[in-house]
Formats: C-alpha cells, structure tokens, sequence
C-alpha cells in the first residue's frame, strides 16, 4: 500500500493496487460513460462501501449467544 496525505485537508487515504479481468474494467468504464460515477475509482470506492456495509448488517443481525461458565 502507499499512503497519500494530502495537504489542502489533512485527509489521510490509501491508494491500493489492483487487478480485474478486462471485462470488469470495461463494465466498469461503461458505469462511468453512462454517468453513474465520474470515474473508475469513485465506482470501485463504492463497491467497496456497499460490500463492507452489507458484511456490518449481517454480523448485525446474527443471534447473539450468551455464553456462560457452569461450576461442577
């Protein structure tokens, strides 16, 4: 990984290194021709956004076990 700081707002990011099939790419290209996205990065920043949060919501709502220690 390489850290990016920039200086206007003292935002810290992290420009990650990747690779997709080609036809990933050009889905992806598509996505911003038809406007949904301005770039490529701005659509994989919120392909990454929707997966995290859809993993949040299901440890969510999995059951939660209490676990207690019984003395014999």
């Amino acid at each position: 990984y390489t850290y990016v700081y920039s200086m206007s707002d003292e935002k810290k990011t992290t420009v990650v290194h990747t690779r997709v099939p080609k036809k990933l790419e050009q889905q992806l290209k598509q996505l911003v021709i038809d406007g949904y996205y301005s770039n490529v990065s701005d659509a994989l920043r919120d392909a990454s956004r929707r997966l995290i949060d859809h993993y949040k919501k299901e440890e969510e709502n999995k059951p939660k076990l209490e676990l207690r220690k019984i003395n014999m």
